[in-house]
């Protein structure tokens, strides 16, 4: 209930943040962000139903939601302008076929983990790298490296200590709340600042 609420807030603060902090000029980032966010919300809540439609749907929303994290950073990459990653706009969006592929391991649950596992595994990677790359551009710096200490750390307790000893829910979540405040509000200040140097969006789309 606790790590519930917790991540009910955590998400509550993050949508403010995306709305009052992430530039319009970049808003299918904004957009997405809103989208992932409550996609997980939803994913988060609907455990509250013990029937088999919600323990079916959940992590089908949960996928999506780290699917639309994962269209957010390749818009983001490509927006960032390494010449390497100048690929064609409509290739952003190909995560979002994840949870379709998904929907055929569902029935085994070692597969099913590993793929949730990897995906938010990788998606922690890249923002690691995004943040050593552009540091400079971060107006919190120090909070964007705690930020991403503490998604590491959530990680490192939900699948790795949590499959030894059990633990509570709300330590993970508690932390992902921190971790997710703090990365988002940080990625705000590489929008602002590193954008302002890049073309208006008509040239991306």
């Amino acid at each position: 209930m606790w790590g519930d609420l917790y991540l009910l807030i955590a998400s509550i603060l993050s949508l403010l943040i995306i709305i009052k902090r992430y530039p319009n000029r970049v808003r299918d980032i904004k957009v997405s962000s809103i989208l992932a966010l409550v996609v997980y919300v939803a994913s988060e809540l609907i455990t509250n139903f013990e029937n088999e439609f919600a323990i079916l749907l959940k992590p089908i929303l949960f996928i999506t939601a780290l699917s639309l994290v994962f269209v957010i950073l390749l818009m983001l990459i490509r927006r960032l302008k390494p010449v390497v990653f100048q690929y064609p706009y409509p290739i952003v969006f190909l995560p979002l076929l994840l949870p379709f592929s998904f929907l055929f391991v569902m029935d085994t649950i070692i597969v099913e983990q590993i793929i949730l596992a990897s995906i938010q595994a990788v998606v922690i990677v890249v923002l690691f790298l995004l943040t050593a790359g552009y540091s400079h551009y971060l107006d919190k710096r120090g909070g964007m490296y705690l930020g991403l200490l503490l998604l590491i750390t959530s990680f490192i307790l939900y699948w790795m200590v949590g499959e030894v000893v059990n633990i509570e829910q709300w330590i993970w979540k508690l932390t992902l709340s921190f971790g997710m405040i703090l990365t988002i509000y940080s990625l705000s200040g590489l929008l602002i600042n590193k954008l302002d140097e890049t073309v208006e969006d008509e040239e991306y789309l």
